[in-house]
């Protein structure tokens, strides 16, 4: 069941295409156009975004290529991490079997979706991912 629930977050990972990336990329600027002259006005701190916005002789097209290779990097980090960490336990069955205990306890048999909350409770998995990392 838990590794149901792995292979559903990797195979939506997979589905997250260039155009939803392009689509939430311009929402998010155009958001940002919104509260930047305000910090401007007011000498605040500004996001990324804002920065870039604020950058002179910056194009949009440009800002929108590095936004979505931002979000992309992250995105692949991210799967990869999770397919070492899987290959990491396989290769260490009792450690593997320490994280299904764990995450037995914390979601139960009913639960199909991770939620915010059970992380802080998943240390041995933190410690795996962790170790996967270093």
């Amino acid at each position: 069941m838990k590794m149901k629930i792995l292979s559903q977050y990797l195979h939506k990972m997979d589905l997250i295409s260039l155009e939803f990336l392009d689509k939430y990329v311009r929402e998010v600027v155009e958001n940002s156009k919104v509260t930047l002259k305000s910090k401007l006005e007011n000498d605040k701190d500004l996001d990324l975004i804002e920065t870039l916005l604020a950058t002179p002789g910056m194009k949009l097209s440009d800002m929108y290529t590095y936004l979505v290779d931002f979000l992309a990097a992250g995105i692949d980090n991210t799967s990869s991490t999770v397919a070492f960490t899987m290959l990491n336990l396989a290769r260490h069955p009792e450690k593997q079997a320490k994280v299904q205990e764990e995450l037995d306890r914390v979601l139960g048999k009913d639960v199909d979706e991770l939620k915010p909350h059970h992380l802080s409770q998943l240390s041995y998995l933190k410690g795996a991912v962790k170790e996967t990392l270093r």
